[in-house]
């Protein structure tokens, strides 16, 4: 293994003067490359006034600069082949895209020229404003949606990690351009802005094109953040459903989680491939295998830097709701319980790993992560780090994590579908 970790890509950190931090991950060998500017601050930063700014925000980025107007960012990116994206989270807000690498330049010509100089007219927000709130409509009207939504309103209730990314109608039918230029200047400064980049580039060329275009920014700290009470996971042990005229019964089981910058962060993402990674998992064998209560059936990670969440996901016929939540919570609680065979742990880890390998032939995969882990770490490990960490996982260990966190108390289970009772699992 050693020899092999020694051929993974290499990541590279610089810091400008002004404090923004460029984090690369060279791959020799692709055609392509990616770049992102990632703005450590998102909707769990936002006063209740201003819900959803930085999703407005991100929308707005695209809708014209000083120099060029919506369809010049358009066309111009077009005519080389970029491919521009931008999305918020609870934790950020980021605006990438993925060139050919010899038309990176160009392209982060057009990226930087939205970050900086986006002038935000009043027409375009009107216009905006509009497309947002249909936004909202369409996350209201999609089950997966709603039902994510709600989870979270019940997790992390009292807490702004329980509030919609995308707002709320009232406040952004409601939100004014100066509300909107303050979040972007309070929130958008060189200390909390992190430049990542992957694919078919060099490091020192990169540090120099971002430099030559936010280097001259001022070297300013972000707004405090909105002070909120402390709370655990108040909303663990409770059940809510939700009357939507549905064929089917979808619900989450949510259980406390581990963050991100735990010690045991790679037991615990073994410990979901175990249960619900995919056609192997337990969950997927005896939910679907097994007893034919689902089509779908999975476990995945909320994560966040501080009361991340596991959930199972679901969707199952209403007259089997119930059996089916029992079934799914007495398999998540077998894996406290039952010795977890060496050859189950190697199998997730292979699978790990091969993700993991595979991610490398998309620069753009990275781009997140990176920031992300210079976000928690103040550095982003290294594909090397991360596999050595995955490879010393035990079988005790995960044991000893489900019993940790599955057994203390029951989950929360939030469900949508017809009219009925369920109730927690028994």
């Amino acid at each position: 293994m050693p020899d092999k970790l020694s051929n993974l890509p290499k990541i590279h950190q610089s810091e400008l003067a002004n404090g923004t931090r460029i984090i690369t991950q060279p791959t020799p060998g692709l055609q392509g490359a990616a770049i992102a500017i990632h703005v450590l601050s998102g909707s769990r930063d936002e006063d209740t006034s201003i819900g959803g700014a930085s999703h407005f925000l991100e929308h707005l980025l695209f809708k014209g600069t000083e120099k060029r107007s919506s369809y010049q960012i358009t066309t111009e990116l077009d005519a080389i082949g970029a491919q521009p994206n931008a999305c918020t989270s609870q934790e950020g807000v980021t605006y990438y895209l993925k060139a050919l690498s010899s038309d990176l330049p160009q392209a982060f010509d057009v990226l930087s020229d939205m970050f900086l100089n986006s002038n935000f007219p009043e027409k375009e927000i009107e216009m905006e404003r509009g497309v947002v709130l249909e936004e909202i409509k369409r996350a209201e009207d999609n089950p997966d949606r709603f039902l994510h939504n709600r989870f979270a309103s019940g997790f992390w209730a009292g807490h702004p990690l329980g509030r919609p990314v995308l707002g709320t109608p009232e406040v952004i039918g409601s939100i004014t351009r100066e509300q909107l230029m303050q979040h972007m200047r309070q929130r958008y400064v060189p200390k909390s802005t992190v430049v990542s980049a992957a694919g078919n580039i060099d490091h020192d060329s990169i540090v120099s094109l971002v430099d030559s275009y936010l280097g001259s920014g001022a070297a300013r700290e972000p707004a405090p953040k909105p002070s909120f009470p402390p709370s655990a996971e108040i909303g663990v042990g409770c059940a809510r459903h939700n009357q939507r005229d549905m064929q089917q019964v979808q619900f989450y089981l949510g259980y406390p989680s581990l963050p991100p910058t735990d010690s045991r962060y790679w037991s615990m993402q073994l410990l979901r491939l175990v249960l619900g990674g995919g056609m192997s998992s337990r969950l997927f064998r005896e939910v679907r295998e097994e007893r034919g209560l689902a089509y779908s059936v999975g476990a995945y990670l909320l994560e966040y830097s501080d009361r991340p969440a596991f959930v199972v996901v679901a969707g199952c016929n209403s007259s089997r709701a119930q059996e089916a939540i029992d079934v799914c919570h007495r398999e998540v609680l077998k894996l406290a319980k039952e010795k977890l065979t060496p050859l189950s742990l190697d199998d997730a880890k292979r699978q790990a790993r091969g993700k993991l390998l595979l991610s490398l032939d998309d620069p753009s995969d990275w781009l997140i992560p990176l920031s992300k882990e210079v976000g928690y770490f103040g550095r982003a490990r290294t594909m090397a780090e991360e596999l050595e960490q995955l490879e010393a996982v035990s079988p005790e260990s995960i044991i000893a994590l489900a019993e940790e966190l599955f057994t203390p108390q029951l989950p929360r289970l939030e469900s949508i579908g017809p009219d009925m009772e369920l109730t927690l699992p028994s």
